[in-house]
């Protein structure tokens, strides 16, 4: 009788775990899917089968390289190749490569214009939405000069304010890079050499100097453009003429 009470006892413990599990809701996971976009590729005859690579530089100097994949939508007899990827990709300039083995055997370049008016559409190896006149022409082979422009201008720091505490400037303005623009300190007056900086954005800083004499200081520079897939990289070189006073 004891032992017929003490299995009882085990259903009901059992019976009650089990209504608490299928009674205990289900939440979704905090982490949503990231969004994706699709790009499609319709190659030629000659290009069917072979290696297809996406290569994109975004509009903030970033690279991304994709590899493609054949997919059951055939047209004329040849499949889309097509790849996802993340929706956040702004594409400056996009490339189609064709490798069979390490050769090279097909490039289609465009633009940001360009590929705005194909994007979301089946891109053929020609430059244009499958099934439709190509209505923007693919950009040319090769790359341009990088339009990089710099101008310099001089700059005044109060000599009682760089004996309290460091201060920035913002002696050279770039306009039309193409690019990441990179900044390095060439030379710097003896005086202050150690005493200064650049950072990633061009702002030089020198540290407080708390013997700081007054005088024109000379900073010399070099600004590059690293270049994209359609720009060669550049480099200009700029000396800064530093009043302290």
């Amino acid at each position: 009788m004891k032992m017929m009470k003490k299995q009882i006892s085990v259903v009901l413990a059992l019976m009650m775990i089990i209504s608490l599990i299928v009674a205990a809701p289900v939440t979704a996971s905090a982490e949503s899917a990231e969004e994706m976009q699709t790009i499609s590729y319709l190659p030629s005859d000659a290009q069917n089968g072979k290696n297809i690579k996406v290569i994109i530089n975004d509009k903030n100097s970033d690279y991304y390289i994709f590899t493609m994949s054949a997919t059951s939508d055939i047209r004329d007899g040849i499949p889309v190749y097509s790849v996802e990827i993340p929706a956040n990709i702004d594409p400056e300039v996009i490339q189609f490569r064709v490798f069979d083995g390490s050769e090279d055997i097909g490039t289609l370049t465009l633009n940001e214009t360009q590929y705005s008016a194909l994007k979301g559409k089946v891109i053929t190896f020609e430059g244009k939405a499958y099934g439709e006149e190509a209505a923007t022409t693919p950009a040319v082979k090769g790359k341009a000069a990088n339009p990089i422009k710099v101008t310099a201008k001089a700059k005044t720091i109060k000599l009682k304010k760089l004996k309290k505490k460091g201060q920035s400037i913002k002696p050279l303005t770039v306009k039309n890079a193409k690019g990441k623009v990179i900044y390095k300190l060439l030379s710097v007056s003896a005086k202050i050499k150690k005493l200064t900086k650049i950072n990633s954005k061009g702002v030089v800083t020198v540290k407080r100097w708390k013997k700081a004499k007054k005088g024109t200081y000379s900073i010399k520079v070099k600004i590059t453009a690293k270049g994209n897939l359609n720009f060669n990289s550049k480099s200009i070189t700029k000396t800064v003429k530093l009043k302290i006073k």
